[in-house]
Order: structure tokens, then sequence, then C-alpha cells
């Protein structure tokens, strides 16, 4: 079991903490889905990611909102410290 939970509100990704003791959340990578062009016009899916520093102590029921900057969110991967010291990664599909 994942100690986050992901939604999206509108323009808004929430992110609620799960874990039963606090964590350090230390960086969210949001990758979206995006559809360029090639040289030769055809058009091609690629994914686009942007990295947010948070440093943020989280407990159960803690609640962090990040604004997405494109309506095309692919995936959520959640990069924190537990309580034991070790950093751990989240990779959340939405």
């Amino acid at each position: 079991m994942s100690n986050f939970t992901v939604l999206r509100e509108g323009d808004k990704i929430v992110i609620t903490c799960n874990s039963v003791k606090k964590v350090l959340l230390r960086l969210v990578r949001i990758e979206y889905e995006v559809t360029t062009l090639t040289v030769e016009q055809e058009r091609i899916p690629k994914t686009i990611s942007e990295e947010i520093t948070v440093e943020k102590e989280m407990k159960n029921g803690d609640k962090i909102e990040i604004k997405a900057q494109l309506d095309t969110v692919k995936k959520v991967s959640l990069i924190y410290r537990d309580a034991f010291g070790m950093t751990l990664r989240d990779d959340i599909e939405l």
C-alpha cells in the first residue's frame, strides 16, 4: 500500500499522506503526456516532466496542493524519507 494518495481536482494535484508515521516529502515529479510533430509532420506522443522541491514533514491526513501546468498529467512520483531514514519513491499513475 502506498504512503500517499494523489487526486486531480481541477487544475490542482492534491497529495494526501496515508502513512501511520511521519514522513518527509522531499520532491514531487509530475509527468505530462503531450503530442509533438516530427520533421515529417507525424504526430507522436512524448512525455515531459517537472520537479518541485517540497521538503515538508507530513503525517497521516496532511494534504499538499500543487498546481498542474497542463491538463494531461500522466504520472506523479513522490520521493520521501520514512521514519527509519530510508529514502523511497512512490509512482502513482493518474
